[in-house]
């Protein structure tokens, strides 16, 4: 488990770092703003197609996805 441990921090030096939630929720609700969006629902396509074009390699959709799915039930 070790040995597994110490392979997966050698390997995230090589990769790029992502935004934090903080950051990521941050970026999405200025987004939102900036694209004029006003139905999360039924704009969230145009949210994701700008935030992978733009920010690829930097967010995870998952996390994105997340936290949209949050603002939708709140």
């Amino acid at each position: 488990m070790e040995v597994e441990k110490q392979k997966k921090l050698i390997l995230e030096a090589y990769l790029p770092a992502t935004m934090s939630l903080e950051q990521t929720t941050e970026l999405v609700e200025k987004l939102i703003g900036d694209l004029g969006i006003t139905d999360l629902a039924k704009q969230r396509g145009m949210l994701m197609k700008e935030l992978m074009a733009n920010y690829k390699g930097q967010v995870d959709g998952s996390l994105i996805n997340e936290i949209i799915n949050t603002k939708l039930a709140g």
